[in-house]
């Protein structure tokens, strides 16, 4: 059997249905109150857990021979920097010590890109790039690279674990509507006016699910993955999104100061009106760096081959419209003048 905590997540209900495809038996875990609508129709052990109950975690750990640690606060707004510790390092360090007294045979962690410490613009990172949660902007960056540390010092003791550190997930399946779904919804229904110069490597998330499948596998222990995709321009992004979809807007570019003043506001009217900002002052920071990452090595060790981001902005929309969130695409109109009159 196999554990994947934060399971109703964009990345964790991926993971838990191509796990299920392969034959495993799958025990879920999501936070209390967590809507899990999206493992709807899979055979699986569903468990409603406080990742940071460590009695709870440790009895949904039993007879359990692979974790997949997912779970975490990935909120980067400004006001919820507790809660975003608490999680995303306590919910880790109960896994590992339950992981360590259960005698798990292999944990997989899911780190992420922004644990690692912040380098100069337009620099090449890889997997040897150092952690050093001082060297690392915002909460959720640091929290993470808080949590690596502590996976890593247990491999030091004799845990079998990896870590694999996704790059931006973009794709289907985002039933929670992340800050990038978000973006698709606005870029394809023309209502996003402003823009910013800057560039970042997204990645698919049904890629991904099958990155963190490939590492359990075939992964070295103590080693880190970065499962990255493609690196584009947020215009270059944006003009692939309206050509799938069909729509085109004239937009601004927004100085980079400007973005960041603006992105304080953003982020106090989300506060007050309890919705997601479309932007926060570390969105923008993260793009603004201009950095490259590598997935060189995830290739070359565990196979690892994500697609091509244009297909990934097809599969995108067609889910947005199953789902709702955008119009049915209208059916191509027949040339008349083309059929065969006889």
């Amino acid at each position: 059997m196999v554990l994947v905590t934060g399971a109703t997540g964009h990345i964790g209900n991926v993971l838990v249905k191509y796990l299920v495809e392969s034959g495993e038996t799958v025990r879920a875990l999501y936070a209390p109150g967590d809507n899990p609508s999206s493992l709807a129709g899979l055979s699986i052990d569903r468990r409603e857990v406080d990742i940071l109950d460590a009695e709870a975690v440790r009895s949904a750990i039993e007879g359990v021979d692979t974790v997949y640690h997912l779970a975490g606060l990935i909120s980067i707004l400004p006001f919820y920097q507790k809660r975003v510790y608490e999680i995303n390092v306590g919910g880790t360090e109960n896994i590992i010590r339950a992981c360590q007294e259960k005698h798990v045979r292999r944990l997989v962690y899911v780190s992420s890109i922004h644990a690692f410490e912040d380098k100069k613009r337009t620099e090449k990172m890889d997997e040897r790039c150092a952690i050093d949660p001082a060297k690392t902007s915002g909460s959720y960056g640091k929290s993470k690279a808080m949590a690596t540390l502590k996976v890593e010092e247990a491999i030091r003791q004799g845990l079998n674990a990896i870590i694999v550190c996704p790059t931006g997930v973009i794709g289907p399946y985002d039933y929670k509507l992340s800050e990038l779904g978000r973006l698709f919804i606005d870029v394809a229904k023309g209502s996003m006016p402003f823009c910013v110069h800057g560039t970042f490597d997204f990645v698919d998330v049904q890629d991904v699910a099958k990155g963190i499948m490939l590492a359990a596998q075939k992964g070295r222990t103590g080693e880190r993955y970065i499962l990255g995709g493609t690196q584009i321009e947020i215009n270059e992004l944006i003009a692939l999104i309206e050509e799938a979809a069909g729509t085109r807007q004239k937009r601004i570019f927004i100085p980079i100061s400007i973005a960041y003043f603006a992105s304080f506001f953003t982020s106090i009217h989300a506060l007050l009106w309890k919705t997601k900002p479309r932007f926060t002052t570390y969105s923008i920071e993260t793009v603004n760096m201009w950095n490259t990452y590598s997935h060189e090595k995830a290739s070359r060790e565990i196979g690892y081959y994500p697609r091509p981001i244009e297909k990934t902005v097809e599969e995108t929309l067609d889910w947005l419209r199953q789902e709702g969130y955008l119009p049915a695409r209208k059916p191509a109109t027949p040339d008349v003048a083309s059929y065969d009159k006889g």
